[in-house]
């Protein structure tokens, strides 16, 4: 199996995601710059498997219900893409 195969089967160890969405979510909240910006919910170990990988609702998620398009404040989107330059 060459390296896009090892990888592609990587993506579908659910536990290994989980370890690196936890990861992901940690180094996103430890820099300051970032932290309640770029988030990942938090995972849920005791509903996730090696198959099913199962996330809790984090600050993204809540924001995402909380404001809908016609709420939006243009202001956030600059905040946000700047994030990408």
């Amino acid at each position: 199996m060459d390296e896009w195969g090892r990888r592609f089967v990587d993506e579908l160890d659910y536990v290994q995601e989980a370890a690196n969405g936890e990861r992901f979510r940690l180094a996103m909240e430890s820099r300051p710059d970032l932290a309640g910006v770029v988030t990942a919910p938090p995972v849920e170990r005791g509903a996730s498997t090696r198959r099913v990988l199962t996330t809790g609702r984090g600050h993204a998620m809540s924001w995402m219900t909380r404001r809908t398009p016609v709420h939006h404040v243009v202001d956030d989107t600059a905040r946000y893409a700047n994030l990408c330059a």
